[in-house]
């Protein structure tokens, strides 16, 4: 995970919501601006997956990504860069509309 701990200190300085997951979709690391938009930690986030009660991203129409239209497994599994348009779940309760694009990486194949 050498290019793990890389992006990790390019991911400090970014003025946006930045988080890495794996193939399974465990959260690896959640920069500074995610913890500030969000309102988790990276010590609530980090280790676990984006879908154990703690980002809960829903469309426009409240359905839940998670499990069914979530635009990570769609970018892992295509191999292709996503955006969608989705309103995670802050801690303290409310939802925030965020815009989302993953782009995956493939290391060592």
């Amino acid at each position: 995970m050498e290019i793990l701990e890389h992006y990790k200190r390019v991911f400090e300085s970014f003025h946006e919501a930045i988080y890495v997951v794996n193939k399974e979709r465990k959260i690896l690391y959640f920069n500074p601006v995610a913890s500030k938009i969000s309102g988790f930690s990276q010590e609530e986030t980090v280790g676990f997956f984006c879908y154990d009660n703690i980002l809960n991203h829903v469309d426009e129409s409240g359905n839940h990504l998670c499990y069914s239209g979530c635009p990570l497994t769609e970018a892992i599994k295509e191999n292709v860069v996503t955006d969608h348009m989705v309103y995670l779940h802050h801690k303290d309760g409310h939802r925030i509309k965020v815009h989302v694009r993953a782009i995956p990486v493939l290391e060592e194949g």
